[in-house]
């Protein structure tokens, strides 16, 4: 059956939730993008304007704080698995 062909299987990751770190930054530039046309958009209204572009902010540096989580993680599993090796040589 085609459509449960991955049913069984893990997916790779940290469960960290959000894929890996291409998504992460995929959903930066999203967010990077709405926030500059926030700041295009002059016929909203201030008020709505200054909410959204506050959101918008928070999720960016939300997004670039699971980035550098997760390339650190990424590194310390590297090294890990490295020195593994030398340390029952």
């Amino acid at each position: 059956n085609k459509s449960n062909h991955m049913a069984g299987k893990k997916k790779n990751g940290s469960g960290m939730g959000g894929g890996g770190k291409g998504a992460l930054k995929n959903q930066l530039r999203g967010k990077k993008r709405q926030l500059s046309n926030i700041l295009q958009n002059e016929d909203m209204d201030e008020t709505l304007k200054d909410a959204r572009k506050k959101q918008a902010e928070t999720d960016i540096k939300e997004l670039e704080a699971k980035i550098s989580a997760r390339e650190r993680m990424d590194l310390e599993r590297k090294n890990a698995t490295r020195y593994h090796k030398i340390k029952f040589f």
